[in-house]
């Protein structure tokens, strides 16, 4: 993404974002509502077009059919026939992506075991499913086609913690063969630092800060900063006063840095 922008009736929704997303990395999408995410995930799926700016998906213009190739999209609501069984929906979606009568089941068979829905869950009606598992299939659905950048519109939104841990476990396992990224969307800090390698805090459609959780969570948490005036010096013998120094407050506070 280059400079991209989008304006509604005059209002800037999404204010120039610059953003590279490299194959292998998990990126997220941190902001309140309004913040401008859900905009730009239809920017990114073609869904609509940016009123200034570029978004180039694998070497292709953003919004192009074969762009949308190589995109695999899993909306905040689950789109599911509740009638369809897992493998059911995942044979239309495999037909849908091009592969042939003896491809399909080989496809099908394969994101089961992947996504973790295999025996009797895999042709149980997926009305019948749990919430989790309903999410396993929106994101194997996602995963047809084996698309290059995978798309996660909140992909917990409304789980209970434990449902949420096999979640942020498959997105770990989408990108560790490291031929793919991930964008997603999310409120939730922990879910971010527990599968994200970079995230992106956007307000009113502007990126404020990208970096790693840690590098977020070292810019903005609340710190203090002592300073002890020794009178002593290190190199006229006051060195093990120093060290004692040191290792009293490396104990009493282990994530702090003392720099001499």
């Amino acid at each position: 993404m280059q400079n991209v922008s989008k304006n509604f009736g005059g209002k800037e929704v999404v204010n120039e974002v610059s953003l590279d997303v490299e194959a292998g990395e998990v990126v997220g999408f941190l902001g309140t509502n309004g913040a401008g995410k859900t905009t730009l995930f239809k920017l990114l799926c073609g869904l609509d077009t940016p009123s200034s700016g570029a978004i180039s998906i694998c070497g292709n213009n953003g919004g192009t059919s074969k762009a949308r190739m190589h995109v695999g999209y899993c909306s905040q609501q689950d789109a599911l026939w509740d009638s369809l069984s897992t493998r059911e929906h995942l044979m239309i979606y495999a037909g849908l992506r091009g592969f042939n009568d003896g491809q399909v089941m080989m496809v099908v068979d394969r994101l089961i075991a992947h996504v973790g829905l295999g025996g009797k869950v895999a042709d149980r009606p997926s009305a019948e499913l749990s919430g989790g598992n309903r999410r396993k299939l929106s994101m194997a659905i996602a995963l047809v086609g084996s698309p290059s950048v995978i798309l996660l519109d909140e992909p917990t939104a409304g789980m209970d913690p434990t449902s949420q841990r096999p979640i942020w476990e498959l997105i770990g396992k989408i990108t560790a063969t490291k031929d793919r990224a991930v964008i997603l969307t999310s409120h939730n800090m922990e879910e971010a630092e527990a599968v994200c390698s970079r995230v992106v805090f956007l307000s009113r459609g502007k990126v404020q800060c990208v970096g790693t959780t840690n590098d977020i969570s070292a810019w903005y948490s609340p710190q203090c900063h002592v300073c002890v005036e020794c009178r002593f010096a290190i190199d006229g013998g006051g060195g093990e006063e120093v060290r004692e120094l040191a290792s009293k407050v490396a104990y009493e506070s282990p994530n702090s840095c003392l720099r001499l």
